[in-house]
């Protein structure tokens, strides 16, 4: 029994190394041409996740410590020997998401067959762990609010064709200066990637900046 209690512990250790990797490799590759205001506000939310990453394996830890011989037998039979997965960081969601590029419109679609503009946001989310409602207007009520100068790569922006009902979503890429680029679905391309500012067409519609994330 300690032989195999040694081995979880090793092995939890060892996928700890991995995961702060590949957080760590996830911001480096998303945010290198960055501007160093923005590298800062993101080293910031690295150290943070970094922080949730290191309290998970210690709470996993702590558990294989002091595991029961039955509970040490559930572990092994459900293979629980990684951290778990249920931190989403923003460069991990923005990669998601341009996987998908590309991808056909469909109404109401949510798979990789084809997305409407909700849908393919409930997806990229649910990805990373975080179940959204099924249609823009719910959507537009989860997480916090924020100014859209604040808003960041994985948040969300909300347009609307007319009056203030939210009718679209889409999730920002980057946000540096007067470039303010999101991924969506769009109804005559599909999922591409749009540069906010400089569309008159949706520069009108925006509304407001949601982070859930």
């Amino acid at each position: 029994m300690e032989k195999e209690r040694k081995h979880l512990l090793d092995t939890l250790k060892e996928d700890f190394k991995a995961k702060i990797i590949e957080l760590k490799r996830n911001f480096e590759e998303e945010y290198a041409n960055s501007s160093k205001e923005v590298m800062d506000e993101l080293s910031d939310i690295f150290k943070a996740q970094k922080k949730k990453v290191k309290e998970l394996y210690k709470a996993e830890k702590k558990e294989v410590k002091s595991a029961s011989y039955t509970r040490m037998r559930e572990i092994q039979e459900n293979d629980v020997d990684h951290l778990p997965t249920d931190v989403a960081s923003s460069g991990s969601l923005v990669k998601e998401a341009k996987q998908h590029l590309g991808t056909p419109y469909k109404y109401g679609g949510s798979s990789k067959q084809g997305f409407d503009c909700s849908g393919f946001v409930k997806y990229v989310y649910g990805r990373q762990g975080i179940d959204l409602p099924q249609v823009s207007g719910d959507q537009a009520n989860s997480g916090m609010k924020v100014s859209l100068a604040n808003s960041r790569p994985g948040d969300l922006l909300f347009f609307s064709h007319g009056g203030n009902k939210i009718d679209h979503v889409g999730i920002v890429l980057k946000n540096e200066g007067e470039t303010l680029e999101m991924i969506h679905a769009s109804s005559s391309k599909g999922v591409i990637k749009t540069e906010v500012n400089s569309s008159v067409y949706w520069k009108r519609r925006l509304k407001k900046a949601r982070r859930v994330n």
